[in-house]
């Protein structure tokens, strides 16, 4: 892949000649996203390390002007402890290198664009923005992927999207560097298609299917997801879901989904149902179950989620959410039997400078304490300060 990426950028180069492509840099586009990151993680036992970290990082990315249709992109991403906590109490936050606890240097994008009509293709590596892969807002930096993505609008009211991801940098980018993946994904990576539509009155339909290319090795072949949400009234919603692993051996996966939501000027709330049967579910690197919005964590055991929340308005560009959810083992498996309590508060003072505040407590099961899963809190305090040059 590392080939592909330098021989496109090259080609770009050599394609776009000198004069053009002093031009398009000087009209490039120019971002930096910066984030000051609090993490604070504490398990009731105290036999359990608890997590700790104060970080400051970012993304610095440039795309050029496009030429033809053509424009690159390219993007350092770091994440550095500030000194005000401990390096070893940052073991278990995802927010630095896994393992070692090393500040996070790399190259997080570094891709090729070229756009067609109402057709794009992205060759690199790259942010992806589908049901079962995308980037995350959980840590400091997003999950970021090499490959190649193709994408049309061609037909109306539809988005198609076809993709080969051969690596990516970990949940948060925690690992610091790309990874191929070969035990999980096989040796050939993996290849999806995503489309989104909207021909329906009053309808948005959603479906990803990712497989394996090569699956001799791994014991999970694929991913299956769509979901359906339809409008009532423009402030009245009902959502359903359905999602599966097919698994090498035992039985495959399902999972299925309700949500209802009923929004206002200065209120909006949601009642939500979950359910996975015979395995674990599991997203590539994804929350998609609507009972997932508190954390974002997976893989999950089979077990059933009721929950619900509320997001309160109070201002312009603030917002309130509070939410429980309640989650029941079965299957004879205690891994995910417990009930998860969260508040979110976010705030944007501008378009640059944004403050986010969550807070959650998650409250196991007697049952699933005897067999040692943990009651926990955690605290997180996020500043967001984004600049970007004119287009």
């Amino acid at each position: 892949m590392k080939k592909i990426i330098v021989s496109t950028l090259l080609m770009s180069v050599i394609v776009c000649g000198y004069d053009t492509l002093e031009e398009s840099v000087k009209e490039s586009h120019i971002t930096l996203d910066s984030t000051l990151f609090y993490f604070d993680r504490d398990f009731d036992k105290p036999s359990t390390p608890n997590a700790k970290a104060l970080t400051l990082g970012g993304i610095a990315k440039i795309v050029t002007a496009p030429w033809h249709g053509l424009q690159v992109g390219v993007a350092p991403y770091g994440n550095f402890l500030t000194g005000f906590t401990k390096r070893d109490e940052a073991t278990g936050s995802s927010m630095l290198e896994q393992k070692e606890n090393k500040n996070l240097t790399f190259l997080g994008e570094a891709y090729a664009h070229y756009a067609l009509d109402k057709s794009s293709l992205y060759i690199g590596r790259q942010r992806l923005s589908t049901p079962l892969a995308n980037d995350h807002d959980l840590r400091a930096l997003p999950s970021t992927y090499s490959g190649i993505i193709f994408k049309t609008r061609e037909i109306e009211k539809t988005l198609i999207e076809a993709g080969w991801i051969e690596s990516y940098t970990g949940f948060g980018s925690k690992y610091n560097s790309f990874s191929t993946e070969n035990t999980k994904w096989g040796e050939r990576g993996l290849g999806y298609i995503y489309i989104e539509n909207t021909t329906l009155a009053n309808t948005q339909i959603h479906a990803q299917y990712i497989k394996a290319i090569d699956n001799q090795v791994i014991f999970l072949s694929d991913y299956r997801y769509a979901d359906i949400k339809y409008n009532f009234m423009p402030n009245i919603s009902l959502e359903t879901q359905y999602g599966g692993n097919d698994y090498k051996s035992g039985d495959n996966s399902q999972m299925l989904g309700v949500r209802t939501q009923f929004n206002t000027t200065y209120i909006d709330t949601a009642l939500l149902y979950n359910q996975i049967m015979d395995n674990k579910f599991q997203a590539l690197e994804a929350g998609p179950m609507y009972s997932d919005w508190q954390q974002g964590y997976g893989n999950y055991e089979p077990s059933q989620a009721i929950g619900g929340y509320i997001k309160l308005k109070p201002f312009t560009n603030a917002t309130i959410k509070l939410g429980s959810v309640k989650v029941t083992a079965k299957e004879k498996s205690l891994k995910d039997d417990f009930t998860e309590s969260n508040l979110d508060c976010n705030y944007a003072l501008n378009t640059q400078h944004k403050l986010r505040v969550r807070y959650s407590i998650k409250d196991e099961t007697d049952e699933a304490n005897a067999l040692g899963y943990e009651d926990r809190t955690d605290f997180r305090v996020i500043y967001y300060y984004s600049f970007a040059t004119k287009k």
